[in-house]
């Protein structure tokens, strides 16, 4: 997860996890404030929303095929029954959010696809709630499960609540998308590739992955480039917001003092963007969005693809060959 927002100092009742997070940084993410802070920035991410429009293009697309090609095969074991049950059968879309946070991603695939059901994996109990509280309105009809779970162990994922469930049988329910968004840079490189061996067995055949990530920079020059996009996005978003709250009191003094408070809001904007970053960083494992892209064509992906990239965010997947296809 990528955070711009001062984390909160710890205090004395925090020392035990503060240990623990010396050891695993990511941990970080498991504290309530830190949750919050990285939600209420993350619409500030240069072109999010671009990003996440990708995403469902893409999935729209090969879903579609995808449900082609059962629709086909349905028929032809139709025609080889004589008098067997022509009512053609329900397909509905089952997607996985593997790092959920406080949702995003799956609410964005319950608007477009309102018929799917979804499992949402994160290993912070304060995004699971967030997330919980935000889909609310979809839980029942969606039929949606909410699991605490630690990808970077193998044995993350509960099947059908049965805790001893392998994610590696064949033979488990499958998805047909998963998706995942600024995750899986936190797991080393060797965790990433048998994770997106586990990912493939877990997707049907013809089923979509897309990862939204924080991938390696190959010069630090690129990296700047970032954090100067950033700054400007959280500043334009600021100004957005306290242009469409006029009646609202600032928490800055010299609110509407003119240039010399802007210059101020501003210079603020990149220190908060510097140091969380720099506090970020720590937790960070990041690979090339094209060494990745090769391990998913080494596991057997098809499509394999960078389908957008600014700086050092990348959406990458795959997709899983159709069986008996072409």
């Amino acid at each position: 997860m990528m955070m711009t927002k001062s984390a909160p100092q710890p205090t004395k009742v925090d020392s035990d996890k503060d240990k623990d997070m010396d050891d695993d940084p990511s941990l970080v993410y498991q504290r309530p404030e830190v949750a919050e802070a990285f939600v209420n920035i993350r619409d500030t991410i240069p072109m999010a929303k671009e990003q996440i429009d990708t995403m469902i293009r893409i999935i729209r697309h090969f879903h579609i095929q995808k449900i082609q090609q059962q629709q086909q095969q349905q028929q032809q074991q139709q025609q080889q029954q004589q008098h067997g049950n022509t009512t053609k059968q329900m397909i509905t879309m089952r997607w996985l959010d593997l790092g959920c946070g406080d949702g995003p991603l799956a609410n964005r695939l319950l608007q477009e696809f309102p018929e799917s059901h979804g499992t949402l994996v994160d290993h912070s109990q304060p995004m699971l709630d967030l997330a919980k509280t935000k889909l609310q309105g979809y839980s029942e009809k969606n039929d949606l499960d909410f699991q605490l779970g630690d990808f970077s162990k193998g044995d993350f994922l509960k099947r059908g609540g049965d805790d001893d469930d392998d994610i590696n049988n064949n033979n488990n329910t499958k998805f047909d998308v998963i998706v995942s968004g600024f995750a899986i840079h936190h797991v080393p490189d060797s965790r990433k590739r048998t994770l997106y061996q586990q990912i493939f067995n877990l997707l049907e055949p013809g089923g979509v992955f897309l990862n939204m990530e924080h991938v390696a920079s190959p010069t630090s020059d690129i990296e700047d480039i970032f954090e100067g996009a950033f700054c400007d996005s959280m500043y334009n978003a600021y100004q957005q917001r306290q242009s469409s709250s006029s009646s609202s009191s600032s928490s800055l003094e010299d609110k509407g003092k003119g240039e010399p408070a802007a210059a101020k809001i501003r210079s603020e904007v990149e220190a908060a963007v510097k140091h969380d970053l720099s506090v970020d960083a720590e937790a960070n494992i990041l690979a090339p969005v094209e060494a990745q892209c090769e391990w998913l064509r080494d596991i057997g992906f098809a499509h394999v693809d960078c389908y957008f990239k600014i700086f050092i965010l990348a959406l990458f997947g795959g997709v899983k060959p159709q069986e008996n296809s072409s």
